[in-house]
């Protein structure tokens, strides 16, 4: 998997985070760039900013989200096949804030060996990583919430870490349709035990960018700034 380090013209939003400063403003001319891959506490970046992981199902859109929120096409890797990132992927929003990409969940093919591997690396960077400021967790909007949702909710719940949940996708949808998928969503959501550790909901098109400076005044309003 080909990365770039270089920096990129990017969109949305300069932030100015200095101590309880809550402003921000848009800014067309932001930067994104790849920092760097890592599965062990000792080759993470230095946490000099507030992180961000992003996690989700293999097929979610978790990399065309990066990209969009970049506003480039290949700055994170968009594979044809699910499940192909298999480590923590570290990407400077415009030298105010990180994006980690984990590795997607669910996906039947990868081998309980892999999978295996996973679980401590991620288990381990949630649990002690002290500038992870909240979690974005990513779904298909047509897929059913599962347990598997629901466990990482409360799994998130019981570290204090934070989550915004964003159903993407939603340009595959007709209003009549999504009227009827977010009706369904916020049922399953309040069934949730730990339902107070999602700070907010947002409904995406990563494909299409639709959403994403709501989800990024998001991220900074209810996990950054928080």
């Amino acid at each position: 998997m080909s990365r770039r380090s270089d920096e990129v013209n990017a969109w949305l939003l300069k932030a100015f985070l200095s101590g309880h400063h809550s402003t921000f403003e848009v800014n067309a001319s932001m930067s994104a760039k790849f920092i760097k891959s890592a599965a062990e506490q000792k080759d993470y970046p230095p946490p000099s900013r507030p992180e961000i992981g992003i996690v989700g199902r293999s097929n979610s859109g978790k990399s065309t989200l990066i990209n969009a929120i970049a506003k480039q096409k290949n700055l994170a890797h968009v594979s044809q096949k699910p499940g192909k990132t298999d480590l923590l992927n570290f990407y400077d929003i415009d030298s105010k804030f990180t994006l980690v990409d984990m590795p997607g969940y669910g996906y039947a093919r990868r081998g309980h060996e892999v999978r295996d591997k996973w679980t401590p690396m991620i288990e381990s960077y949630l649990q002690n990583r002290e500038n992870l400021k909240g979690v974005v967790l990513i779904m298909d909007i047509k897929r059913h919430w599962s347990e598997d949702e629901t466990n990482l909710v409360r799994y998130l719940a019981h570290y204090d870490r934070p989550v915004v949940v964003v159903f993407n996708k939603i340009d595959k949808l007709n209003k009549s349709e999504l009227a009827t998928l977010q009706r369904e969503k916020a049922r399953d959501l309040a069934l949730i035990k730990a339902k107070k550790a999602i700070s907010a909901i947002i409904y995406i098109s990563a494909d299409r960018r639709i959403g994403i400076i709501e989800l990024l005044r998001t991220i900074f309003e209810k996990l950054i700034q928080s």
